[in-house]
């Protein structure tokens, strides 16, 4: 089922795995997911939650104390919710629209803008992101696969947007934030 993710996507999974044992739970759910995509590093879900003027970190740190704590077994397999299942159908759904051979954190982050019955949902529009919003984001950043050499050139790029959009909502703070965030990047 997984072979048509990318790495960065396969990570996240795995790291929405670990946020499920790390918190007792005894599924994964798509709360765990967007932790996973929040934790997996520089990838374009991240990106796109940059360009719709949140703050990956800040989104993080508001999920990590609306996921409850279980008692579970950590080391038990753990199986998707029903909420989860569709966060990846809908995520496969956003490649095929897209026309995308592969399923990437864009494509999962758009899933779960689309199901709004979990953690997830409140957390999204608390921060203002709603499904509307990050598909706009996905689209103006979407410029088909990046070239190996190029992916800080296209990051950077998008990103300089992303500080002009939040120039233009008068945000300076978001707009110094990702500044920030570019001048990390490797030149």
């Amino acid at each position: 089922m997984f072979d048509r993710f990318t790495d960065k996507a396969k990570k996240s999974l795995n790291l929405a795995r670990m946020a499920a044992q790390e918190h007792g739970n005894q599924w994964i759910a798509p709360e765990h997911c967007l932790h996973g995509l929040l934790r997996a590093g520089e990838c374009s879900a991240s990106l796109m939650l940059v360009s719709s003027k949140a703050i990956p970190e800040t989104v993080l740190e508001d999920l990590r104390k609306r996921i409850k704590r279980g008692e579970f077994d950590p080391a038990a397999q753990l199986p998707f919710t029903p909420g989860m299942k569709r966060v990846l159908e809908e995520a496969m759904k956003e490649a095929a629209a897209a026309g995308h051979n592969y399923i990437g954190t864009e494509h999962m982050l758009l899933g779960l803008a689309q199901v709004e019955d979990s953690v997830v949902g409140p957390l999204f529009r608390a921060h203002g992101l709603s499904y509307e919003l990050l598909l706009q984001a996905f689209q103006s950043t979407d410029e088909g696969p990046v070239v190996p050499g190029q992916a800080d050139a296209a990051r950077r790029h998008a990103l300089h947007g992303a500080v002009r959009i939040a120039r233009e909502f008068g945000d300076e703070e978001t707009a110094r934030k990702i500044e920030d965030l570019i001048k990390r990047l490797p030149r």
